[in-house]
This record gives C-alpha cells, structure tokens and sequence, in this order.
C-alpha cells in the first residue's frame, strides 16, 4: 500500500539560519517529502528580505529558525498555511522565551507550532509538544534541549500533513485552536531590561537575573550612577 504524501510537488518557502545543522536537516525532512524548496537562510538579524521572497508564490511557508518578521503580502502568498515552530511554550512568546523560562521558575518547556501573521507569535496555534525542565537547569542547558527538540517536532508535524487530504488541510485553518498564547510578545529591549541590575535590588533578585539573562556576549550590566558595568562571571 502506497501512503499519501500531500507535500509531494508542493512548493514551499522555508526559513532557517545560515550553517544551522537543524536548518540543514529540517531542510532535508522537506526535500525527503518531495518538495519544491526555497531556501532562505539568514546570517543575523536585520538583514533585508531578499528579493525571491518578495516574488515567490506557492503552497506552504514554514518558519523554522527565524529572524525576519514576515511581511502579510507574503504570508498570503501560502495557498494552504503559513507556520512557524516558535522555540518556546504559548507562555513564553517573543524573544527570550528561554530566559524567561529559567527567570519564572517554569516547571517545562516546548515548542509551538501557530500560523504567522503580521506580528510575532501571536497567530493561531495549531500543536504544542512540551518537555519537563529539571531543577536546577541552566539556560544554556535549555536553548540544547530545545534545538534537540524543535527538530524533532518539525519532523512530527512535517510527517503529520503528508498524511492529511486537502479539505484536513483547510480545516487546520478554520477550525478553533484549544490552545492560547498566554502572554504578549517580548521584544529584545524586555530582555537588555532584565539585563540591567542596580544596587537597591534583592540578592535574590540579581541572581535570579544573572541565571537567566547573563551571556558571555550579551552579559548583565550594572547600573551604578548612570554607569554601566558589565559582568564577568568566573568558573
């Protein structure tokens, strides 16, 4: 018995990051299931939208590691669903959901998969796939689990809509989602917020920060007397 493919011949626009290794294979899921691919690979962030996006039309746009906002002429070009695999739960949308992850205490994390629109992670979810986050878990630790992960729930989904015939297609889109984002979209200045600490702050309060928010290349700053000193953590 043959199986169904419904992404055979199906032309999709795919969003990853340059000398990603997930990109690479979520790329190859999609080649795997027999469809016509462009490619979009972003360096960093605030590059222009290359022109093929601009012009390109066809059946699906998946978004699987991401920094451009997706402008809604694009979007609309999708004749079946534009999606993206937001590495983080419906509570944690927008940028950071890591740190805030380990800044709340959050007992477990995911992925969400939701239908783009003009803004970041606020369109409609279609499937969420959690894991447990042990105690004592670095945010370092979190961001590994979850590339580990997010492939692996691309690869679920992706294998999920081979299988489905085009009126399913059509009812993912209009049916009512049982889950909802639980937050607004957090922008990069909530995190150089939360990476600002100062001397009338709580013990607690400033580690809690330096757990969460601390990098090496995006370290916490104190604020002292309008000066800012950077933190450097040693082993």
């Amino acid at each position: 018995m043959i199986k169904k493919n419904h992404l055979k011949d199906k032309k999709v626009l795919f969003f990853g990051i340059y000398n990603c290794q997930n990109s690479k294979k979520a790329l190859e899921i999609l080649e795997a299931s027999g469809c016509i691919i462009t490619p979009i690979l972003a360096k960093e962030r605030g590059e222009t939208l290359p022109n093929k996006v601009l012009n390109w039309s066809g059946d699906y746009i998946f978004s699987y590691r991401c920094y451009f906002l997706i402008p809604k002429r694009v979007l609309d070009k999708a004749r079946f669903l534009a999606i993206n695999f937001h590495p983080g739960p419906p509570l944690f949308p927008g940028s950071g959901s890591y740190c805030w992850a380990i800044y709340k205490s959050s007992k477990e994390y995911g992925v969400t998969i939701h239908i783009m629109n003009e803004m970041f992670d606020s369109g409609k979810i279609l499937e969420v796939y959690k894991f447990p986050i042990f105690e004592g878990m670095k945010v370092s630790h979190l961001i590994e689990k979850t590339y580990e992960f997010s492939l692996y729930c691309f690869d679920k989904y992706i294998n999920s809509l081979k299988s489905k015939s085009i009126i399913e297609i059509s009812n993912i889109k209009n049916c009512i989602s049982k889950y909802e984002w639980l937050d607004k979209p957090k922008k990069m200045s909530d995190l150089d917020r939360m990476r600002l600490i100062n001397t009338n702050m709580s013990n607690s309060e400033i580690q809690k920060r330096i757990k969460a928010f601390h990098f090496d290349n995006y370290p916490v700053c104190l604020d002292f007397h309008g000066h800012k000193f950077k933190l450097i953590l040693e082993d």
